[in-house]
């Protein structure tokens, strides 16, 4: 027997192929072994049925009946599986010996009534250029009567389960329920119902449906986040709707062929279902654009952006130390994106040892304005840093956590986000209940999780600036009262500068050499001089590599900004060629700028010395901070290549320096601020989340401490800049 590679059975070897791939994800994804064998084995059924439809529309007539039986015999183990499924999950609690024997007895006894001749299949007869009609025998209303019977048992067990629990067990049984409910009713009228009266056009569908309500199953199961029905639906009826789309104006585009050219498309009906399968593919993402775009428009609300809401909140962030307004930006923002009922942010309190509940919106918090979470509830928070639902949160930890979790639920507290400062907890996010009623999805989680990290920063330097605040409006109380005690205060004051100063020197010195020890193993380890590495160990030890090289130039960083501002910078000026210094800060970028793809062109007059009274350490500092935020800030946008360009050129009395680029640009009002200390860009942390905002600042005391000047050029936002210094020649 050859097989046939019809429009169709191309269509159901492809769903073939995704029920292999559902039988995958359970196995490697589903914790619970009884649910995951007990669905594995629905999945092995359905894959069954798909194989045996092939096989059927590709058998001759001599093996047409046998295939049919094979092909009616392996429906009855969908259903029954099912069954079995239905009682198992989601629990995963063993079925009764009644309902094993009773579900094992039937499905033997229909296994039966299909095999022996004329029961329940009579015949079949091939009919040219259409699908094959079959005779039915007289107790087919049985087999009818059992595949229904046992899908209605199923659903219904699922739903009195489904009235008794509650939270996400609840929404996991809702999923499965109407994927069956929708999936197997369709399936059964173009397999069952269409073929009894003796329409057989769509008789392979089945097989298509069952697809939608494995997929939902499968996703029910191996879920261990959140899951937003809602969500999750939209997105099924739009890839379901695309679907149909494309199969029907197929099976139109096929039979309209045929209609057309009877004669060629009989005897090259392999051409004909091979061009109708390319037009399928051709127009699936066009239908499938407008499917969404649609659905959008009249259906549903649009989705948001997490990057935007992500962005949107840090630059307020960045906006303000008032704690108030910080509560209200990210209370306002979160609340809109997610339409949450309530929103509270409650602090660690050191002195009670409690959390105060900082700021509430909407939540009623019944017992008093204090809550307290034991130690060992803040250390599982403190390591796991991951936002979580209550309900998961109680599900697998209430013998832990019960007195905390109590507390949560009393206050109707659906999700709760740590705000984590180095593996300390300074307090949660508390969020409630959506006002759909819907439950908080995998895109929600992920933004909350970015959004807590970003927000405890931003709490941590309020409070910190709230604290230097008030000391001052304090040390202002006192020079009212004496100005001796002002003036030890201001001479405590400058002792703590230096203290502070000389703590940066110390530790930056202390800091330096295991650091250059680290890039000197890493850079041999790299090189092979240990031992041939395999990509997968290259590739993070690459990153580490480039990480310690980050946290090296941090380091000198800090030590110049230590020593220009105790005074201690030393200068050694010497006439020497600026071209040398410029010419290794290229080759050592050279290389960084080629993994981004970025051309960094280096542009001088070859005959030209430019000599200058010039520290030529000090000065590579500077030339290599300018060089490298150039090419950190410069990406490819709209088809056009990243550039940087270094030039070196004569400029009557004096030697002019700059690097230009096409990248992230500067905006105008952002000018003046640059090379301040600890001062970057509005939307840098998006290109580049590493930056300190030192190096232009200590470019800048290195430059004028040359008796130069230096500046910074651009035409605004993503028009590219440049970044120029000036120098006397010698």
């Amino acid at each position: 027997m050859f097989l046939v590679f019809d429009t169709i059975n191309i269509v159901l070897s492809i769903v073939i192929l995704i029920y292999i791939f559902f039988l995958y994800l359970i196995y490697t994804k589903s914790k619970n072994v009884l649910i995951k064998n007990s669905y594995s084995f629905v999945i092995l059924s359905v894959l069954l049925w798909t194989v045996s439809m092939v096989l059927y529309r590709s058998a001759l007539e001599d093996s047409s009946l046998f295939w049919c039986i094979v092909l009616y015999a392996s429906a009855t183990l969908t259903a029954s599986s099912f069954f079995i499924f239905s009682i198992i999950f989601p629990k995963g609690k063993m079925p009764c010996f009644k309902s094993w024997l009773i579900t094992i007895l039937l499905n033997i006894f229909i296994f039966l009534l299909v095999i022996f001749p004329n029961l329940i299949i009579k015949g079949v007869v091939l009919i040219p250029g259409e699908e094959k009609e079959i005779t039915w025998g007289s107790l087919y209303p049985i087999y009818f009567l059992y595949i229904s019977s046992f899908f209605l048992v199923g659903l219904i067990i699922l739903f009195n389960k489904y009235r008794k629990e509650r939270g996400i067990i609840r929404n996991q049984i809702k999923f499965v329920f109407l994927g069956y409910l929708i999936g197997s009713n369709l399936a059964m009228v173009t397999n069952m119902m269409m073929v009894s009266w003796g329409d057989f056009r769509l008789n392979w569908l089945g097989q298509v449906l069952s697809v939608f309500m494995v997929a939902f199953t499968v996703y029910a199961i191996i879920t261990h986040q959140l899951m937003d029905i809602k969500f999750v639906l939209r997105r099924s009826t739009i890839y379901f709707l695309s679907f149909s789309i494309t199969i029907i104006l197929a099976l139109l585009l096929r039979y309209l062929f045929s209609f057309i050219f009877p004669d060629f498309s009989l005897q090259y009906s392999f051409i004909r279902d091979s061009l109708v399968l390319v037009f399928a593919l051709y127009i699936y993402p066009f239908i499938s654009d407008h499917s969404y775009r649609f659905a959008n428009k009249y259906f549903f609300t649009s989705l948001y952006k997490p990057q935007e809401v992500i962005s949107e909140i840090s630059d307020k962030l960045r906006s303000t130390l008032d704690l108030k307004l910080i509560y209200k930006n990210i209370s306002h923002s979160l609340m809109r994106v997610f339409r949450s009922e309530a929103f509270a942010i409650i602090l660690y309190n050191n002195k009670t040892k409690e959390f105060d509940i900082a700021y509430n919106k909407n939540f009623l918090f019944y017992k008093n304005e204090k809550i307290k979470f034991n130690h060992k509830f803040q250390r599982y928070f403190a390591k796991k840093g991951r936002t979580i639902s209550v309900d998961i949160l109680k599900e697998t930890h209430y013998n832990e956590y019960e007195h905390c979790i109590d507390i949560l639920k009393e206050n109707e507290v659906v999700l709760i986000s740590p705000l984590n400062i180095k593996k300390k907890v300074l307090g949660y996010m508390l969020l409630g209940q959506k006002e759909s009623g819907g439950m908080y999805n995998e895109d929600d989680v992920r933004v909350l999780d970015v959004v807590s990290a970003q927000a405890a920063v931003a709490i941590d330097n309020s409070l910190l600036y709230e604290e230097v605040r008030n000391f001052n409006l304090k040390l202002g109380g006192e020079v009212e009262k004496a100005t001796r005690d002002l003036k030890k205060a201001n001479a405590q004051l400058k002792k703590l500068d230096e203290a502070k100063s000389d703590f940066i020197s110390i530790a930056s010195h202390q800091l330096r050499t295991p650091l250059t020890v680290i890039k000197g193993y890493i850079s041999m380890i790299l090189d092979g001089n240990f031992g041939h590495l395999s990509k997968k160990i290259n590739e993070p030890l690459s990153r580490v590599y480039d990480s310690n090289e980050r946290l090296i130039t941090l380091v000198e960083d800090l030590l110049s900004i230590s020593r220009i501002e105790s005074g201690r910078l030393q200068y050694v000026f010497e006439e020497n060629n600026l071209k040398e210094v410029v010419d290794s800060v290229f080759l050592e970028l050279k290389n960084n700028a080629d993994k981004k793809g970025i051309d960094l062109i280096y542009d001088f007059e070859d005959k030209k010395e430019y000599k200058a009274k010039i520290d030529p350490a000090k000065l590579r500092q500077t030339v290599m901070n300018l060089v490298d935020n150039a090419i950190k800030y410069t990406f490819e946008a709209k088809g056009n290549k990243g550039w940087v360009k270094i030039v070196l050129k004569e400029e009557k009395k004096n030697i002019l320096f700059f690097v230009e680029d096409n990248g992230l640009g500067i905006a105008k009002e952002e000018m003046s601020n640059l090379f301040k200390k600890f001062s970057r860009g509005k939307g840098m942390f998006v290109v580049h989340t590493n930056g300190t905002g030192l190096g232009l600042y200590v470019a800048k005391e290195i430059v004028e401490a040359h008796s130069g000047k230096i500046w910074a050029e651009s035409k605004g936002l993503n028009k590219g800049s440049r970044f120029c210094f000036r120098l006397a020649k010698a």
